[in-house]
């Protein structure tokens, strides 16, 4: 078991990263409407590295056949926690070294999408909140744990998913 974890965790780290690391060399930095694209193409990245979420699961049942919903969930768990912790890392070096005027960059980009789609009380109230949001961000604490806890908790769905699907499959094999 240990073995499809580390495996199918160290598979998702290479498309996590590889996939952050084409997209950096290909368009460069986001300016402008690119963070809507990097944003895609971060979530896709995402998407694509926990389908080694569910292959781990499938190669565990394959293996050792009928097994608990909960062994399964922790199977996906474990592999989920792998690129969990290299995207928290990873968003430490792209935002404080990579990057480091980002968070102003994105902040200015989001603030102007905002005014242009809300009443002047509307905006007013939204900047408020989000310049309070960003100013979270600026903590290296805090940028490893958002998106450590983003991969994670889609991890953690498609765990259960793959864990329902396996407990299903199984009593009616």
């Amino acid at each position: 078991m240990k073995n499809i974890i580390v495996k199918n965790g160290l598979r998702s780290i290479a498309i996590i990263m590889g996939i952050q690391v084409v997209a950096y060399l290909i368009f460069g930095l986001p300016e402008g409407i690119d963070f809507d694209r990097d944003e895609l193409l971060g979530y896709g990245g995402i998407m694509l590295c926990l389908v080694f979420v569910f292959l781990g699961i499938r190669e565990y049942h394959i293996k050792q056949g009928k097994s608990s919903f909960m062994k399964y969930l922790g199977i996906g768990s474990a592999i989920s926690a792998f690129p969990s912790i290299a995207f928290g890392i990873y968003s430490i070096i792209y935002y404080k070294w990579l990057y480091p005027d980002f968070l102003d960059n994105y902040g200015a980009y989001q603030l102007e999408k905002m005014k242009a789609s809300l009443s002047v009380q509307e905006f007013e109230a939204a900047q408020t909140q989000f310049q309070a949001d960003m100013a979270m961000w600026d903590s290296v604490g805090m940028q490893f744990a958002i998106m450590f806890i983003t991969v994670f908790v889609i991890g953690l769905i498609i765990s259960i998913l793959s864990a329902s699907y396996f407990q299903f499959k199984t009593s009616r094999s």
